[in-house]
């Protein structure tokens, strides 16, 4: 090992490239922040390959990932999870109608919404609430999560939609780049 690269202790950049690559960033991009420079593509590619083999930098990203699958294979036990689960509360969300939460009633010629007694709001109308806030005024402003994105999940989920497929020369320059 050389005398640039101690083993026993990384400096600040090599931590900070040590972090990024840890929260799942590429390499070069890594380098890039923690050793910011006008560096061509190829230049910083090579030096974030050459750095990542550092005895201390190889291990991080390791067991911070490691850790990371542990804590979410402990929370899906804890809670229950199942893709039974998650497809039930994406179909919560997605097939959650406004309607279900507040009335809209004609009164003298003008609508009004009123938000129904949440003892008679049905649960699955309650689950897909993001938000219910009372301006000053009086005025109360429900807001429903995001119905397409919901509709989308679900239909990855079931495997009706597939995300579109990498262009293989993509692939290429990503293998010839690490």
């Amino acid at each position: 090992m050389s005398a640039a690269m101690p083993t026993d202790r990384l400096n600040s950049q090599q931590t900070k490239f040590a972090e990024l690559l840890a929260q799942g960033m590429g390499q070069a991009d890594a380098y890039r922040i923690a050793y910011p420079g006008n560096y061509s593509a190829r230049s910083a590619a090579t030096k974030a390959h050459k750095l990542a083999k550092h005895p201390l930098i190889v291990g991080i990203p390791r067991a911070r990932t490691a850790a990371v699958i542990r804590a979410v294979d402990n929370a899906v036990e804890r809670y229950g999870v199942t893709a039974d689960r998650v497809a039930d509360a994406m179909a919560r969300l997605a097939f959650t109608d406004l309607r279900q939460i507040v009335d809209v009633r004609t009164v003298n010629g003008k609508q009004q919404i009123t938000v129904r007694d949440w003892a008679i709001v049905d649960d699955n109308a309650h689950a897909a609430i993001s938000e219910v806030r009372r301006a000053p005024n009086g005025e109360v402003t429900v807001r429903l999560y995001n119905k397409l994105e919901a509709l989308n999940s679900l239909a990855r989920l079931k495997g009706w939609i597939a995300d579109r497929p990498v262009d293989q020369r993509q692939l290429i320059a990503l293998k010839i780049e690490r």
